[in-house]
């Protein structure tokens, strides 16, 4: 037998953060999270079902070249093999068959830039998708976001679903992702400044382990769980100032539990905090702009399409930035082939 399938996923960036795990067998966040898919930041992937090959094998092509992930290269790749069995033997497919998987991301890898969540959410929603309809039967597509979770980034459940998108979790029925507002309800740009395009020093796996030990911690949750309270329905009205507010406030949250961790985790560099700095002024100035980080330097400037202009104009002579990847609110992951 053989079976193909070509899907499409992008990445995302948080608005609301979940930082630090519950559990790590199985995966489990603290808190919910919030975020906005990116229509420029993509991964793109083939997966084919086969019993001409031995075993599986997982290809990596992004702007730095393309690459062979075998399990053992890194708990990540690890993972995503695990994935893949599981799949197979959910489904039920013949022991000789093999998947084949070839993936290209459209941005820096393990930059910071949400590159996992991309492609595992590809990753998983190809693996469904090229099923043969007799095997496909055998997995709901209900238990997408659960399988997706195997691979060990909780952000690549958000790219499932549509637009802007929320993940929730509970002991009683598991994961949960729900768009609550479609691509095109409101316009906003997600600007990222490419600081620094190379793969970081420290995963973030690495970070949510040590988040319990910040002392601000606690305190992060508190804010957290109340910001996911608020945040759906400041999207649904398009509430730009409290939207600011709150998107600004969730990143500052990040970032000083990821300082005051034991090991202390930094992820800024000197790029980070000019165009940091830049923006600022811009919303100072009365501009309506706001900026978010995930676990990286790359800076998301956030901004309506009225404002691009005026941000571009900031950030051309700034010589740290090599890069700029502008984005809007996108589909989920999907079939192309």
């Amino acid at each position: 037998m053989q079976s193909t399938t070509t899907v499409t996923a992008p990445a995302n960036i948080a608005f609301v953060k979940h930082w630090g795990l519950a559990s790590t067998d199985p995966v489990t966040p603290r808190t919910g999270s919030l975020s906005m898919n990116l229509s420029h930041c993509t991964t793109t992937t083939t997966v084919t079902w086969s019993d001409t090959v031995r075993q599986h094998t997982l290809q990596l092509t992004d702007p730095s070249g393309t690459h062979t992930l075998s399990p053992d290269i890194s708990p990540r790749a690890r993972a995503s093999y695990h994935l893949i069995d599981t799949v197979k033997r959910r489904a039920q497919l013949p022991a000789n068959v093999y998947a084949t998987i070839t993936s290209t991301n459209s941005f820096p890898t393990g930059a910071g830039i949400a590159s996992s969540a991309s492609g595992l959410s590809a990753l998983t929603f190809g693996l469904h998708a090229a099923l043969p309809p007799e095997f496909q039967s055998h997995i709901p597509a209900s238990t997408l976001p659960e399988l997706c979770a195997l691979g060990g980034s909780l952000s690549a459940l958000r790219s499932l679903a549509d637009g802007f998108t929320q993940l929730t979790h509970s002991p009683q029925s598991g994961f949960t992702v729900e768009s609550i507002a479609a691509p095109d309800h409101w316009a906003l740009l997600d600007i990222i400044t490419v600081v620094d395009a190379t793969p970081k020093s420290h995963g973030s796996w690495e970070g949510h382990l040590a988040a319990h030990t910040s002392p601000l911690q606690a305190d992060r949750l508190t804010a957290t769980t109340h910001a996911l309270t608020q945040l759906p329905d400041i999207i649904t009205q398009r509430d730009w100032p409290r939207f600011a507010s709150i998107t600004l406030t969730q990143a500052v949250w990040l970032h000083a539990v990821m300082l005051t961790s034991q090991p202390s985790l930094s992820y800024l560099h000197a790029g980070t905090i000019t165009v940091m700095n830049a923006i600022t002024q811009l919303a100072h100035d009365g501009h309506p702009v706001t900026w978010t980080l995930d676990a990286g330097a790359n800076l998301h400037i956030i901004c309506p399409p009225t404002a691009r202009s005026t941000v571009l104009r900031a950030l051309a002579p700034l010589s740290c930035v090599t890069d700029t990847i502008i984005n809007s609110p996108t589909r989920g992951a999907h079939t192309i082939e």
